[in-house]
C-alpha cells in the first residue's frame, strides 16, 4: 500500500456506490456531496492501495481488476457491519439475532409458516424477517450478501453456495368442475389444446411450464398471466383456461371456487426445495439456527 490516507468507510461506501452506479458523479450526489470531495476521496483510496480502482469510460467509470478485488472486500465489510448492527440491537432487545429469510412463494403457500411457527416456540429469543421473492432474485440476494438464508426451487443454479434440502411438493391441473369428467389423472400432451392461465414470467412455475413445453414441442397457449395463486384460481373460474400449482397451496382455494384438482402424471411435477446460504459470508448463531431447524423439517409433504 503507498500513501498517506486512510480508509473510512464513508470513502469506502462511496466506491461501492460509485462502481454500482457506473457514475461517481451519480454517486456523490446519492451520498449528498460534492463530485470534488467525491473524486478526491476515490483518488485517495487509489494512492492508499497502489492501484487504479476505476477505468473512466464514454459512460463513466467501471471497475478495475483491481477495483472488483476490493468491491468484493468492501461487501463483506459492510455485511459484517450489518450484522453486527443487527445482533447488537436484538441484545439490547433481549434476543441474540436476526435472519433475514427470503422465500419462494410456493414455500411460503405451502410449509414455511407452519414450520417457522415451530421455530419461533423452540427458538423464542430469535428472529426471522422473511420476505417472498422469486427463486432467481433469492438466488442473487445471497451471493450478494443482502439475505442471510434462502428457501428456493431445487435445481436452480446456486454455484458457490451452500445447499441444504428442505420440502417436495407435487403439482395438479386446477380446472373447472366439469372439466374432463371422469378423468382424475392426465398427463402434460394431453393438455395441448387447452389455454393457460400461469404466473408472472420470472416466477419458477412459468418457467419450468415453458421449459417442458419447448422440451416436448408442445406449444405452450397463455391466455392470461397473474402475480399470484389466488389469481390463478379466479381466472380459471372465469373461464381463461386451466392453471397448474402446487397442491397443497391450490386446494382450499380450488374447492372454495368450485374447481377440481387433476392429478399430473409427470415426473417433473415432484419438485424438491434447498436451502441456501453463503459459505464466503460469516454465519450467525442465529443463522445456523434456522438453517439447522428448516433442513431437519425436509421430509416429502404427505398426503400430496
Amino acid at each position: 500500500m503507498r500513501g498517506r490516507h486512510q480508509v473510512n468507510l464513508e470513502s469506502l461506501n462511496l466506491f461501492v456506490l460509485a462502481a454500482k452506479l457506473g457514475s461517481i458523479s451519480k454517486a456523490a450526489n446519492e451520498m449528498n456531496i460534492a463530485l470534488a470531495a467525491a473524486s478526491r476521496r476515490i483518488k485517495n483510496l487509489e494512492e492508499y492501495y497502489g492501484a487504479r480502482l476505476f477505468d473512466r469510460t464514454g459512460r463513466g467509470v467501471e471497475a478495475t481488476s483491481a477495483g472488483r478485488v476490493l468491491l468484493d472486500h468492501a461487501h463483506h465489510v459492510f455485511r459484517r457491519l450489518d450484522i453486527a448492527t443487527r445482533d447488537l440491537v436484538d441484545y439490547a432487545s433481549g434476543l441474540i439475532g436476526t435472519v433475514k429469510l427470503h422465500a419462494c412463494t410456493s414455500a411460503i403457500a405451502q410449509f414455511l409458516p407452519e414450520d417457522l411457527s415451530r421455530f419461533a416456540a423452540t427458538y423464542p429469543d430469535t428472529r426471522v424477517d422473511l420476505r417472498e421473492a422469486y427463486t432467481g432474485n433469492i438466488v442473487s440476494l445471497i451471493r450478494e450478501g443482502l439475505a442471510d438464508v434462502g428457501i428456493v426451487m431445487a435445481g436452480t443454479i446456486t454455484d458457490g453456495l451452500d445447499t441444504v434440502p428442505y420440502k417436495e411438493d407435487r403439482l395438479a391441473i386446477v380446472a373447472p368442475s366439469n372439466f374432463r369428467e371422469g378423468i382424475d389423472r392426465m398427463q402434460f400432451a394431453d393438455l395441448h389444446d387447452e389455454s393457460f392461465v400461469v404466473l408472472e414470467d420470472n416466477a419458477s412455475m412459468t418457467r419450468l411450464l415453458q421449459s417442458v413445453a419447448t422440451t416436448t414441442g408442445m406449444p405452450l397457449q397463455i391466455r392470461a398471466q397473474v402475480d399470484s395463486f389466488d389469481g390463478v384460481c379466479r381466472m380459471v373460474q372465469s373461464g381463461f383456461g386451466i392453471g397448474i400449482l402446487p397442491v397443497i397451496a391450490a386446494r382450499n382455494l380450488a374447492y372454495s371456487l368450485g374447481l377440481r384438482l387433476i392429478d399430473l402424471d409427470e415426473t417433473w411435477a415432484l419438485r424438491k426445495f434447498a436451502i441456501c446460504t453463503n459459505p464466503h459470508f460469516p454465519a450467525t448463531l442465529a443463522m445456523r439456527r434456522i438453517v439447522e431447524f428448516l433442513g431437519q423439517k425436509n421430509k416429502s409433504t404427505d398426503n400430496l
